[in-house]
């Protein structure tokens, strides 16, 4: 099966999963980066002041400081690289798009003329966009679905006063992380003494986890394909506002004293 990756990260998940999928020797026809560009520089700043005003300042400033914590800090940790390095090193094309639903990106999809394409890392993607390929389009959700739609590794599980994360990989459909599910793993937390610590260590270890999840998917792709569940309802999460964030904190702390 001939695949494609679509991603909106130069050193994230893309970066750890194309050389795992060339090694089980799977097809790769290209690797797409989009660039995140803003087009529409009004409606993107009204998006983040309505964000802003749903969960407070404190919250949005605290998230800004979090980001790190879902990025960089465990991409170093399972040794993300960029992802032009790799992909020159795979012998893959890697292009670039200015946004994940440009006509760039319909464009190059429809180039490469993959099976599947991958979501590994990317803001909404529309129907022009996950329709192309033969079989669709699937993401990889690093949380449980459809318990915590919109939500990040370990951070509203703790929330809830629980230590147990995971991963989904889904069809991509017209919703946000309600695409039919191929593949749910659990993935106990790696709590460690410090909720920044223990959410970094928990990523970089959902974050290996999922890639042998995806190449189970990939390995019985027809199968899961067939047996996949429709989501049903479920809950969506963003950024927690402060006094939110004081209770992952104080339960962190508790879990940890267990």
């Amino acid at each position: 099966m001939k695949l494609v990756i679509l991603t909106g990260m130069r050193r994230g998940m893309a970066s750890l999963a194309l050389p795992a999928l060339r090694a089980a020797g799977h097809e790769v026809a290209g690797v797409i980066l989009s660039e995140e560009q803003v087009v529409d520089r009004k409606k993107w700043f009204k998006r983040r002041l309505k964000k802003v005003v749903r969960i407070g300042l404190f919250g949005a400033l605290n998230g800004i400081r979090m980001r790190e914590w879902f990025g960089d800090a465990p991409a170093a940790l399972v040794g993300m690289r960029d992802l032009a390095d790799v992909a020159a090193e795979a012998g893959v094309p890697f292009e670039t798009t200015p946004t994940v639903n440009s006509d760039r990106t319909v464009e190059l999809m429809s180039r490469f003329a993959p099976d599947l394409a991958l979501s590994l890392g990317n803001s909404y993607i529309g129907r022009r966009v996950f329709s192309i390929p033969a079989h669709g389009m699937i993401n990889i959700h690093h949380e449980l679905l459809p318990e915590y739609r919109g939500a990040q590794t370990l951070l509203w599980q703790l929330y809830d006063g629980a230590a147990m994360t995971g991963y989904t990989i889904h069809r991509i459909d017209a919703t946000i992380d309600g695409g039919a599910i191929l593949l749910r793993r659990e993935v106990p937390a790696d709590l460690g003494s410090t909720l920044r610590e223990s959410v970094i260590r928990t990523c970089a270890k959902v974050y290996t986890a999922s890639i042998d999840g995806l190449l189970e998917v990939l390995r019985d792709f027809d199968a899961l394909a067939a047996g996949a569940t429709s989501q049903g309802g479920g809950r969506s999460f963003t950024t927690p506002t402060f006094w939110q964030y004081l209770r992952i904190a104080r339960n962190h702390r508790r879990l940890v004293r267990k």
